[in-house]
């Protein structure tokens, strides 16, 4: 009977490991996330110019073909369990990453909180970098402050990523709004003699006040390293009211809820090609991502190999892409059997450039 014995508590070991193993592998919380191919999609719905419909302003450039299209791409991140993400790892599509080092600290509520105001951001930077592209005079007006990255040293856990910064208040309980890193700087300096400022902060549709300790020397130190130190903050977004000074040539952008600062290329050129007369594409299926600044400098985004799968299967002709991704973009198109180019630009006239030699 002893065999037996053996054999059955060998048998009922291996079922309990077997399912302790499954339990973790299908439902326990991965510290992974996991890239994959998102969406490419017409920008033609997310802006809008008052201008489009008065052909008569419209200013002058050559007419292209009808029918092209400029495509906005995005990047889906999915949370799988640890079963799902070591599919992920075996898939040339997909890419696992550490949760810590896409989200930091923050949660991922308030990681898409963070991403969707960058978005907003890209959106002014948009604005600004296609005005200055035309000649088209405007006005900047600083409207309000968000952080963007909190530190990550230790003790700088007070704000999270996506935390609107939305006034300061003095010794009297009189409240001071805050619109930009300048008046905020200058705010902090106001009150050096307390060594304390008080800050207002909204943060999931709640007010909250904070109080942060005022560095030494803060009269010594740039706007940005004063606001760092004192507030615990490595990056922020500030948002900013762009208006053209002839308001036929005011243009709304509204992305829903796709979030981040890589759609800031694509959207500059789609104002560009709103505000201009003919079809900037001249009738082809042209990608394109990208962070952009005011100045129409584009710089490097994340996420760049699951782009090229997404626009080469939505049949872009072209994908114009950050200097800084070119090496990876070309690895991944090399991987596809797919006629798409890959063309990589550092400003936005250099995207135009590209776009014009397509015809």
């Amino acid at each position: 009977m002893k065999p037996t014995y053996i054999h059955v508590r060998t048998v009922l070991i291996t079922v309990i490991v077997t399912a302790i193993m499954m339990a973790i592998l299908l439902y326990a919380p991965s510290p992974f996330v996991v890239m994959k191919p998102g969406i490419a999609v017409s920008t033609q719905s997310y802006v809008k110019a008052n201008i489009e419909y008065e052909d008569d302003f419209k200013l002058q450039e050559p007419n292209g073909a009808h029918g092209g299209e400029l495509l906005l791409t995005a990047v889906l991140m999915a949370t799988p369990n640890i079963w799902g993400t070591i599919g992920s790892l075996f898939s040339p599509k997909e890419e696992v990453r550490l949760k810590v080092d896409v989200l930091g600290k923050s949660s991922l509520n308030e990681f898409s909180s963070a991403v969707t105001t960058m978005m907003r951001g890209s959106h002014d930077n948009a604005l600004e970098a296609a005005y200055r592209y035309l000649h088209i005079p405007y006005t900047v007006e600083p409207k309000e402050l968000y952080v963007q990255q909190p530190a990550q040293r230790l003790g700088a856990e007070r704000l999270k990523a996506g935390d609107h910064l939305k006034a300061i208040i003095n010794d009297e309980g009189e409240s001071t709004n805050i619109s930009s890193i300048a008046q905020l700087a200058e705010l902090i300096r106001q009150h050096v003699n307390r060594q304390q400022i008080q800050v207002v902060i909204e943060r999931n549709e709640q007010l909250l006040e904070q109080s942060f300790n005022i560095p030494e020397r803060a009269g010594e130190i740039t706007d940005e390293q004063l606001i760092s130190r004192t507030l615990g903050v490595d990056n922020f977004i500030e948002l900013r009211m762009v208006k053209p000074e002839d308001p036929r040539f005011e243009v709304q952008i509204t992305t829903d809820n796709i979030g981040g600062p890589s759609a800031g290329l694509v959207l500059a050129m789609t104002i560009v090609d709103k505000l201009t007369e003919g079809d900037l594409t001249f009738g082809k299926k042209i990608a394109a991502t990208g962070t952009i600044d005011s100045n129409g400098n584009v710089g490097r985004i994340g996420g760049i190999v699951q782009k090229v799968y997404t626009t080469s299967e939505q049949g872009a002709h072209a994908f114009i892409v950050p200097q800084g991704n070119e090496k990876e973009a070309r690895q991944a198109l090399k991987r596809i059997n797919t006629a798409m180019e890959v063309y990589a630009v550092s400003s936005l006239e250099e995207a135009l450039q590209v776009v014009a030699s397509l015809q």
